[in-house]
């Protein structure tokens, strides 16, 4: 595992598969979620948290370079709801786009990948 103490996962995933097949022992930390993402969070100390895990929601791309910002290494791994407008903003996506550089992984699927976040400057 290339994880290491301290590292962030944001993933665009509630599936519990995910987290039992991808992640193993590994918890998301946050959730990201920008549209229809009301039934599967739940309130706790002000903040929504998604019903499977408790990973805490990013609901805008301003909130994921808040998060990517404010750490060290974040992985952020994608599924195919990266592409559902009725999922994730095109300011997500577009974000993605310019971010190639932390591109780590891309399955053949085209939709699922991988991106480190070491050094974020913008």
């Amino acid at each position: 595992s290339n994880r290491k103490s301290g590292d962030v996962i944001i993933t665009t995933a509630v599936i519990p598969l995910l987290h039992d097949y991808y992640l193993r022992d590994m918890k998301s930390t946050y959730w990201l979620r920008t549209e229809n993402w009301i039934e599967s969070v739940y309130l706790e100390k002000k903040e929504y948290r998604e019903i499977y895990n408790g990973a805490k929601l990013i609901k805008s791309v301003a909130g994921l370079k808040t998060v990517i910002k404010n750490n060290k290494r974040v992985w952020l791994i994608t599924t195919e709801s990266i592409n559902d407008k009725s999922h994730i903003n095109s300011g997500v996506r577009g974000f993605l786009e310019h971010s190639r550089r932390n591109l780590v992984y891309k399955d053949k699927d085209n939709t699922s990948a991988v991106y480190l976040f070491t050094d974020f400057t913008s």
